[in-house]
């Protein structure tokens, strides 16, 4: 039996000074048994780093030690192992290639202090994706591991904060400024960003290193807010090459509380979309994260903003 993975990303863009990185995995995962680890609901803190604006976590997988990347686009765990064999697979797609995947059963994998064992997940090699770290990226880590938990990113003190999703200490110490009801396409959290007068959806992707919006809303905003960048460009897991326009886009807003001005690239999102239940206009990673304190809960559907001054107080 084949299964259907789209990976809306899976890619990332190089500039004359940087390396950004961006690794996106929208689904279609109906018949796929990705189960959430058991015993995950104790508080926990995990330190991580950052390197080319993604978030890195210390990691065992199996024996073998090395990183995860912390995506909030991503299912489960998917491990970066060529694929088997003896495996079931499913096709996949990128924003330019199609690639073959397999699923796979991690024995244990271990982030800080938490420990689960017996993961169902997926294998796909990465290739030169995430090549920028000094130690092995062993996968990618999302949904399920932390769907029992409000987490918590703490850019300042690069902490990731785990707390329990109906009892969450935080919430007792500090009021957020802003509590956002959210969506779920897949396992990706959507919310509704204003850009001046228009309402659009984004997904919260802690794995993009850079902000997308879909290239066909470049004409319809306003000049005055947008202030263009030279082209850069994004490469796919295959290595192709793709010219991307960027800008900094300014009047941003999240249920009329306002951002600074972000950078965007804009990508062409329109066969992504084809099978997504809800139209997606973008991606917001690591500008939107560091702006503020995040912390989403899963279990309630909510994304909270905390205001960093207030970061000493909660902890």
């Amino acid at each position: 039996m084949k299964w259907i993975l789209v990976i809306t990303g899976l890619l990332f863009h190089v500039s004359l000074w940087t390396q950004n990185q961006l690794a996106v995995f929208k689904p279609s995962l109906k018949d796929l048994k990705i189960e959430a680890p058991t015993n995950t609901t104790a508080y926990t803190s995990i330190p991580f780093q950052v390197v080319n604006k993604m978030i890195y976590l210390e990691a065992g997988i199996d024996q073998e030690k090395g990183v995860c990347i912390v995506d909030t686009g991503c299912p489960g765990v998917i491990i970066n192992r060529a694929a088997s064999a003896n495996r079931e697979s499913m096709q996949a797609k990128t924003l330019s290639s199609d690639l073959e995947i397999h699923s796979t059963v991690i024995k244990q994998l271990c982030l800080g202090e938490l420990e689960v064992e017996n993961i169902p997940g997926l294998a796909i090699p990465f290739g030169q994706f995430a090549s920028g770290h000094k130690e092995k990226v062993l996968g990618l880590v999302g949904y399920t591991l932390f769907k029992d938990y409000e987490t918590l990113f703490d850019f300042e003190n690069k902490i990731l904060h785990l707390f329990p999703y109906q009892n969450a200490a935080l919430h007792r110490t500090a009021s957020p400024v802003k509590q956002i009801k959210f969506s779920m396409e897949g396992h990706l959290p959507i919310i509704t960003l204003e850009i001046g007068d228009r309402k659009l959806y984004f997904g919260l992707d802690t794995g993009a290193a850079t902000n997308i919006l879909d290239a066909a809303l470049i004409k319809e905003l306003p000049e005055e807010i947008v202030k263009y960048l030279p082209m850069e460009q994004m490469r796919c897991l295959n290595g192709e090459y793709q010219d991307v326009e960027a800008a900094v886009i300014s009047q941003l807003a999240v249920e009329d509380y306002p951002l600074q001005a972000m950078k965007f690239l804009f990508v062409n999102l329109s066969e992504a979309n084809k099978s997504m239940g809800q139209q997606l206009d973008g991606l917001l990673g690591y500008a939107f994260f560091t702006q503020l304190l995040c912390s989403i809960n899963y279990h309630q559907r909510q994304l909270s903003l905390w205001e960093k001054p207030h970061s000493k107080d909660v902890f």
